[in-house]
C-alpha cells in the first residue's frame, strides 16, 4: 500500500538568529551600527502603509479598495465552489486581508468537508 506523504504547510519551525548567524560574522558587526530609518525616507509610501485606518465602530473590520470605489469598512468573505457552483467552504476575514492569505484556510476546510 501506497504511503501519502504528510502534509507540512501547517509546521512551524522555530529558528533562532543565533542558531543561523555565528557571533562573530560581519552581520552582526553591521547591524550594531547600521540605522535602517533611512529605508523609510528612500520609499515614500512606507510612512502610508504604516497609517492605519480603525474604525470607531467595529475595529475587527478592515478598510476595503479596490479599483476605482470609494473606501469603506468591510469584511470579506473568501469561498471554496465546486464545478456546480456549491459552497463548499467560507472563511470570513476583515475586508483589507488579501484572498492569499485566506486561501489556506479556505482550502482546508473544504478538504475536511469532503
Amino acid at each position: 500500500m501506497e504511503q501519502w506523504q504528510q502534509d507540512n504547510r501547517r509546521d512551524v519551525v522555530m529558528v533562532d538568529i543565533d542558531q543561523l548567524v555565528p557571533k562573530d560574522h560581519l552581520l552582526r558587526k553591521i547591524e550594531k551600527v547600521m540605522d535602517y530609518d533611512w529605508l523609510t525616507i528612500m520609499n515614500p509610501r512606507a510612512a502610508e502603509q504604516q497609517k492605519k485606518t480603525v474604525s470607531t465602530t467595529d475595529p475587527d473590520c478592515g478598510m476595503f479598495v479596490k479599483g476605482e470605489h470609494e473606501r469603506q469598512f468591510a469584511y470579506e468573505a473568501h469561498t471554496a465552489c465546486d464545478k456546480n457552483g456549491m459552497v463548499l467552504a467560507v472563511e470570513v476575514t476583515a475586508g483589507n486581508v488579501s484572498d492569499s492569505v485566506a486561501w489556506d484556510a479556505v482550502y482546508d476546510k473544504s478538504n475536511t468537508q469532503i
